[in-house]
């Protein structure tokens, strides 16, 4: 039976009510803040369309550094009391609209007026959804491609079937011979070879572009629920999964040794862009890294709400990890960044080719883009499906794939 991990949206909504001077200030924004009698004012502003120039509502404000801020109203004004005095960076950010940053002046027992506009995200890629061409509606789950052969694998009820199209997707069909329990994750090793992992720790293999498939198991040594697989080369490869389990092989999947992190965590992601260089994440706030193909690894706490549900690594310096709550985390040789990603949905896959050009993707259809390393993140084909994106392949900068439920096959060309 195939492992179906829950991936819906944990809301919890927390009413705090402060009776303190610093919110109850009697007739004022301004002064001091009554705690620690910091030197305050207030800021005030309004927000507009670049384009339009029609006032934004809903737009997030916020003094950054501080937990202090608040969201315009449908004529674009806002209002923050209590702004520290001094030189503050104030944010502005919206869905749909690129985030802004700009530095103010703020004086004790002063109004200050800070008035800007926010750029609508404007994208030029060339997305076709290529659903209709799906032969069943189940959940695609991943995609990989091989010399320009794309194979497809869908989870449909206990049992998961590898498609592949010769055609950039014009036709779909199944590939004869190659049924398993629930294909979690698919990797290419290369120009002709491809693996999947499967829950129950079955792995399909094909080393001649899907000429012929090979079924092999993992066996127990990585305990049960495996979610992702990882291959730097032909012979040496990874899995991860719940319960801390975690397993590599050095022979091509012919035997397989387990790996102890020493972290009993549930693992959705497991990234080695070579033998020695690896990642780890999932249901837990931290990332394992190991830079000794998995002997001894070290644990960096990140800043994310819950899950991390995939890695992408195209080196060891460079690495990307997406999940719940929009998380898009940044590696940059030394450590864990946080970038913007514009964006609240759950991310479940993300895709590199090279250092600069990726694409996430995950709930209500959303697909991100990145062409400069994740400093920007654009929104694209936002209304092209509303169904959930569980994998993205990112073949080069000017094609990618992203596959989700309900038979969802997106197609992304540069125009």
């Amino acid at each position: 039976m195939s492992y179906i991990r829950n991936k819906a949206k944990i809301s919890l909504s927390i009413f705090l009510l402060f009776l303190s001077p610093l919110f109850l200030g009697g007739c004022g924004g301004s002064g001091t803040n009554g705690v620690n009698s910091v030197p305050t004012g207030t800021l005030s502003g309004v927000v507009t369309d670049a384009s339009t120039k029609a006032p934004v509502a809903g737009v997030t404000v916020s003094v950054y550094g501080d937990n202090i801020g608040t969201t315009t109203l449908s004529n674009g004004q806002y209002t923050i009391p209590y702004v520290p005095a001094g030189s503050q960076i104030i944010t502005f950010r919206k869905s749909g609209y690129q985030t802004k940053s700009i530095t103010v002046s703020v004086s004790s027992s002063q109004n200050a007026t800070l008035s800007t506009s926010i750029s609508a995200f404007v994208s030029t890629a060339s997305w076709t959804d290529l659903s209709a061409n799906s032969p069943v509606k189940a959940s695609f789950s991943g995609v990989s491609d091989l010399n320009g052969i794309l194979f497809f694998s869908s989870n449909i009820s206990t049992a998961s079937t590898l498609y592949e199209s010769l055609d950039d997707g014009a036709t779909i069909s199944p590939v004869t011979g190659v049924t398993t329990p629930g294909i979690n994750s698919m990797v290419t090793t290369g120009a002709l070879s491809a693996w999947g992992i499967c829950g129950d720790g079955t792995t399909v293999s094909t080393q001649n572009g899907g000429g012929a498939w090979t079924q092999g198991v993992v066996g127990a040594v990585a305990g049960g629920g495996l979610q992702s697989i990882s291959f730097p080369n032909q012979m040496t490869g990874f899995v991860a999964g719940l319960n801390g389990g975690c397993a590599a092989t050095t022979d091509g999947g012919v035997t397989w040794t387990a790996i102890s992190t020493g972290v009993s965590m549930d693992f959705y992601a497991v990234a080695f862009p070579s033998v020695t260089n690896g990642f780890l994440a999932g249901n837990g706030k931290v990332i394992l890294q190991t830079a000794d193909g998995g002997k001894t690894w070290t644990s960096t706490t990140v800043n994310i709400p819950s899950a991390i549900h995939a890695i992408s690594a195209p080196n060891a310096t460079h690495a990307w990890a997406v999940g719940n709550g929009g998380v898009i985390l940044f590696y940059n040789g030394v450590q864990w960044i946080n970038q913007n990603s514009n964006t609240t949905n759950d991310l479940y896959a993300v895709s590199f080719c090279d250092d600069n050009n990726g694409w996430a993707v995950g709930d209500d259809g959303m697909i991100l883009h990145t062409t400069d390393g994740g400093v920007t993140w654009l929104r694209e084909a936002p209304n092209m499906t509303v169904f959930p994106l569980r994998g993205v392949l990112a073949v080069s900068p000017t094609e990618a794939w992203a596959v989700g439920l309900y038979g969802a096959i997106l197609h992304y060309t540069a125009p």
